[in-house]
């Protein structure tokens, strides 16, 4: 018998025993194990994708979606950046490395500027279509209701490709699964509601739908909340090249298929033939989806851009040639705007832009790393979030200024599209809506009318076709045909319009048709000028005729009535009896109609609310001595003895002022029949102020302010900034808008009044120039204590908003405002181009710097300027700039001694304290040029200034040093021959002087502004201010006992041992008990360092002559830690006392008593 190995029935219990518990043995284990799985994935490297910007289910998009509201919810901006390919990135795999930190999202995000809090999320899918897009935002409606998450939607015309037709199905299963019930419980829209399910559907389906979409939500709660699934992500195959802190380099050969040329180019035929066969009719189904975004946008009041994606100009050579590119942008701009929508709200951009150049593409659309970066950085800017550095000129596609070029091609023609690529022929007339949002042009030589609205960025055509005339009415677009038109006026939303050949017909635009006016009474055979007003809440045209007839047409009543005839005895000329003959009218907004005569004399007629009007009488007879004033000395404001005009050939009533601006056209008297055709730069804008009998410049301020009055020697006229065109005023704001007769121009400017208040160039004979400058600092000073137009700074049109504007000051010299050669080239306007970029893109501040200048300014009379415009010359300034310098040594003149220079300090210290204004000196004695090139040192007591500044707290930026490097190429600095008066700086050394200014300010002001509300906000009336006397200074003190302390039993004071804080004329001093070792720390010890430091910061520094109150403490530390740490923790203040100028009298008698001195 075979002996038992172990004892009977011990295998078997345990068997049974396991048997008891094994499945739950066994669920616990994989429940274990799930979790350490679970926990190892999520320890796991990840692939580098930002928040996934190229989410691949439901599920990950509505976590997106999600984000986003939560930052809204939070008070940050958050962005949804939706688009296709482009924006998805993943068509760089092949060629660039690092591929997924190089899209456009990831640049938008290390673009943004540090201390951004936005949060930019993006849904971005290969071959995304506008149907896709439907159901995100759909979805997004879902989770934001409130709207607060904005949306940046990418617009390709492939979307528009004929293809793409009839396509109403998402691209994605997983895209149709979003916003289902959002968009069944919408209303339908288009036919495209006829087919797209969710839009159609009853009730029963809607419930249907929504029980769906609950299960889809509660699918993707599980999804996210199932171990090891939740981490699917990284489970999927891991390219190492993308895991975020490992530099591995990706084998283009596992990733990219063969270079095959036949391939490439049966890919490339594809994608022309999506492009050429793009197109935008109702019908499309891409068209219907766009619309049905739009209404979602809309609705919720969802802030939106769209965007045109840049497409690589070879491509676009050799697929849509001519016009058909341009044609396809305007018919999406067509549909953008005319919903109305505030572009602040809604807007297209377009980004096709030539600043992305073909080397910037990896194909047809999608763009390198650099274009990327480039496509990045112009989003954030339209966008309005701050830059994280200030991009160079070039690369915006929008420079950052309030004033803006709409169009701007050299040539002429017939082109649609953004300012880059539309082109005109001879425009004759310009409109724009009251509150500046609709400018409406004349193409006379197309024959048809152009507009631009909303954004202003695109041109379209509004009525006529182009280079075909006619006289049809009809459907504007379609039917009508335009002959030569020109003279528009809009009248709410209508276009009234001179048009034909013969300039016989008065036609009218409105709700999109055109039709030819007909009327009861007077009509002209031709018509000259059109113009529109109110009277008596009635709507008026009023024309001028060919042969000099006046007319009113009541458009209410269809009736017209004669209101001038040429033949009035008092319109005819004195001497001859024959009529003047008339270039213009203007109406009023208080019921007058302005006109000039062939002698540029200025008639007005008191119109009456039967239609007709009072007898004309001459309000400006033109009998002035000069067409510019050129003496010495002579500068705007002229009286109407003193300029007269060549020849008025427009008008515009600006309301704000109650003034009328004028066009003269200065007619060449020399020069050959070339010169005559090509000299277009001859218009001179002046504001005539009929009741005060004063004519002013209308300007934009920019640093060549000679650029309004020149002489061309070879033709002998007087040329401008202005070329021949027309103008229109936007009344609520009164911009400018200018478009040119033979180029292809159309700008808009501020209000040129305020453009002469900000001016303050210097009115010199110093200079190589042939006109002496009429607009003066005086003159500019004359504007803003008479005029004020800086009040209305806050209605400033901006395209894009901006905080503020805030006010800068700048007060100095002609070194700050003249260059030798050129004459009138200002620091102070170049350095508000600097500061304005700096600020604009990467603060979104507005800054606007006025400036005050006058000759050899000595430091009491620049002081003076800053009081004159703190006094009401001007709107109280948060930044002042002040010029230091030391011009042949006058620079203290009137301030010999350091207490009248202390003195001039305390003064701007209190007319800053007004408004709480940053006062920021500048040493500019470096441009000095006097009799030698310039960069030489600073004086010694221009030196001891700027040291006492220091110590006072104001901000000193010493630019000398960094600017002597650019004499390497930038030379020289000053301007040849440097003889008598020549003493200023070359114009590259103004504007190097004024980009070193602005890199040194910058920050300082950044900072000063970001948490400020503008100065001008809180302007009061100066004599509420009681700066009076601030009480007596500390040095008197001194003075009193100065003979009884003995100076040599005090103690040296070394500065490493002491510190000085200086705010509103008190003065703090804290002093390091440890720099004293030798003493004991008895009363009568601590009193004598107290003396002794006392006198070493109220007499032998500044602070005692402005100081009217001091505190003192001496401080013992039993910590010196290297880092800081725990240093003030471990101070303790051994002796302290404050003082104001009696106190300290009778403790120095005190010491002096003790100290066995006289009492």
């Amino acid at each position: 018998m075979r002996a038992h190995t172990h004892e009977p029935g011990q295998a078997s219990d345990a068997a049974r025993s396991v048997a008891a518990g094994g499945p739950w043995v066994k669920i616990v284990a994989v429940v274990v194990l799930l979790i350490c799985v679970d926990l190892a994935l999520a320890l796991g490297p990840t692939q580098s994708s930002a928040s996934d910007p190229n989410p691949s289910s439901s599920a990950d998009i509505r976590a997106s979606l999600e984000s986003l509201a939560t930052a809204a919810g939070e008070g940050r901006p958050a962005l949804l950046l939706i688009g296709d390919s482009v924006l998805a990135g993943d068509v760089m795999a092949s060629t660039v490395e690092d591929w997924r930190s190089q899209r456009v999202v990831d640049h938008m995000r290390a673009e943004l500027s540090y201390d951004s809090d936005a949060e930019i999320q993006q849904v971005a899918l290969d071959g995304l279509l506008p149907i896709d897009a439907l159901h995100l935002v759909a979805e997004l409606d879902r989770v934001d209701p409130r709207g607060e998450v904005d949306v940046v939607f990418e617009l390709n015309l492939r979307y528009f490709s004929r293809e793409y037709g009839r396509k109403i199905d998402c691209t994605r299963e997983q895209l149709c699964e979003l916003g289902r019930v959002s968009l069944s419980a919408s209303p339908t829209h288009g036919s495209v509601a006829a087919e797209i399910p969710e839009l159609t559907a009853g009730s029963w389906q809607r419930a249907a739908i929504g029980l769906a979409e609950a299960g889809g939500l509660g699918r993707d709660w599980l999804v996210e909340r199932t171990p090891v699934h939740r981490h699917r992500q990284r489970l999927r195959q891991l390219e190492l090249d993308g895991v975020q802190g490992l530099l591995v380099r990706r084998d283009p050969q596992t990733t990219e298929p063969p270079d095959d040329p036949q391939h490439r180019a049966q890919g490339l035929a594809r994608v022309q033939e999506h492009y050429r066969r793009s197109t935008l009719t109702p019908s499309h189904a891409q068209v219907q989806a766009l619309d049905a975004i739009l209404d979602r946008l809309q609705a919720r009041g969802r802030k939106a851009t769209l965007f045109l994606t840049p497409l690589e100009d070879p491509f676009v050579r050799a697929t849509l040639r001519g016009n058909r590119l341009t044609r396809r942008y305007e018919q999406i701009a067509t549909l953008v705007n005319d919903r109305r929508a505030d572009p602040d709200e809604l807007a297209l951009i377009n980004l096709d832009h030539p600043a992305f150049e073909p080397h910037a593409f990896l194909d047809h659309v999608h763009l390198r790393p650099e274009g990327n970066r480039l496509l990045a950085i112009n989003l954030l800017h339209e966008l309005g979030l701050p830059l994280r550095s200030r991009p160079l000129d070039w690369m915006l596609v929008h420079s950052e200024d309030h004033d803006r070029t709409l169009v701007h091609r050299r040539g002429t023609g017939y082109a649609d599209g953004a300012g880059w690529e539309a082109l005109l022929r001879d425009p004759r007339g310009v409109a724009v809506s009251p509150d500046g949002s609709w400018i409406v042009i004349a193409d006379t030589g197309n024959h048809a009318l152009r507009q631009l609205r909303g954004n202003m960025q695109f041109l379209e055509r509004l009525a006529g076709k182009p280079t075909e005339s006619g006289r049809s009415d009809g459907e504007a677009l379609e039917h009508a045909r335009l002959t030569e038109p020109r003279s528009p006026e809009i009248v709410g939303e209508r276009v009234y319009f001179i048009d034909g050949e013969t300039r016989s017909r008065v036609r009218e635009l409105a709700d999109g048709f055109v039709r030819t006016l007909a009327w009861d009474g007077p009509t002209c055979a031709h018509y000259d000028v059109l113009e529109a007003g109110q009277l008596d809440a009635r709507e008026w045209l009023y024309l001028l005729c060919a042969d000099d007839r006046i007319l009113s047409v009541d458009l209410a009543a269809a009736r017209a009535t004669l209101i001038s005839s040429p033949r009035a005895p008092v319109l005819a000329d004195p001497q001859t009896g024959a009529p003047r003959g008339y270039e213009t009218i203007e109406p009023t907004h208080d019921g007058r109609l302005l006109f000039a005569d062939g002698s540029s004399a200025i008639w007005q007629l008191d119109l009456r609310s039967d239609g007709r009007a009072r007898a004309p009488r001459r309000v400006y007879d033109n009998q002035g001595e000069e067409l510019i004033p050129d003496e010495f000395g002579q500068t705007y404001p002229f009286g109407f003895d003193e300029m007269r005009f060549e020849q008025i050939v427009d008008m515009e009533w600006v309301e704000r002022y109650g003034a009328l601006l004028i066009q003269d056209q200065q007619e060449l008297g020399g020069g050959n029949s070339r010169l005559h055709r090509e000299q277009t730069e001859r218009i001179h804008l002046r504001l005539v102020d009929l009741d005060n009998r004063m004519i002013l410049p209308w300007i934009k301020a920019i640093p060549h302010s000679e650029a309004f009055h020149m002489w061309n020697a070879k033709t002998e006229n007087f040329v401008s900034y202005y070329h021949l065109g027309a103008m229109a005023i936007a009344r609520d704001d009164a911009s400018l808008v200018w478009v040119e007769h033979d180029r292809s121009r159309v700008f808009r400017l501020a209000d040129g009044l305020l453009g002469v208040q900000k001016t303050g160039n210097l009115h010199t004979h110093y200079g190589a120039i042939h006109l002496f400058n009429p607009i003066s600092s005086e003159g500019s000073a004359w504007v803003g204590n008479n005029w004020r137009p800086d009040r209305f700074m806050g209605t400033r049109h901006e395209p894009i908003p901006r905080r503020g504007p805030f006010v800068a000051l700048m007060v100095g010299s002609s070194m700050s405002s003249v260059s030798d050669r050129i004459g009138s080239y200002s620091l102070g306007r170049r350095l508000e181009l600097e500061l304005q970029a700096e600020l604009g893109v990467r603060d979104n501040i507005r800054l606007d710097l006025f400036q005050r200048t006058a000759s050899a300014a000595a430091f009491y009379y620049s002081a003076g300027m800053f009081e004159e415009f703190v006094e009401g010359g001007g709107p109280p300034p948060d930044v002042l700039l002040f010029e230091l310098h030391d011009f042949n040594h006058r620079f203290f003149r009137g301030t010999k001694t350091q207490s009248e220079r202390i003195a001039q300090l305390g003064k701007i210290e209190a007319l800053a304290a007004r408004y709480g204004t940053l006062v920021i000196f500048y040493d500019n004695s470096a441009i000095q040029s006097r009799l030698r090139d310039g960069l030489r040192h600073t004086h010694r007591e221009l030196r001891e200034l700027i040291a006492d500044a220091k110590r006072l707290g104001f901000v000193v930026l010493e630019p000398s040093d960094w600017l002597l490097r650019e004499l390497l190429s930038e030379s020289p600095w000053g301007s040849q021959p440097w003889a008598s008066g020549g003493h200023h700086g070359s114009a590259w050394a103004i504007d190097l002087t004024a980009r070193a200014l602005a890199a040194m300010s910058y920050p300082v002001i950044s900072e000063f502004l970001r948490e400020r509300e503008p100065a001008r906000l809180s302007e009061r009336d100066p004599s509420s201010f009681d700066d009076g006397d601030p009480g007596e200074r500390l040095l008197a003190a001194f003075e009193g006992t100065m003979d009884a302390i003995d100076q040599e039993a005090l103690l040296g004071v070394s500065a490493a041992y002491m510190q000085r804080a200086y705010e509103s004329r008190q003065v703090r001093i804290y002093v390091d008990l440890s720099g004293f070792e030798a003493l004991g720390r008895s009363e009568r010890e601590l009193e004598l360092v107290a003396v002794s430091v006392l006198y070493a910061v109220l007499v032998d520094e500044v602070y005692g002559e402005l100081a009217t109150a001091a505190s003192i403490e001496l401080l013992e530390f039993a910590n010196y830690d290297e880092y800081g740490a725990g240093v003030l923790d471990s101070a303790s203040a051994v002796w302290s006392r404050s003082f104001d100028r009696a106190s300290l009298e009778q403790f120095l008698q005190g010491y002096v008593a003790a100290s066995g001195g006289p009492e």
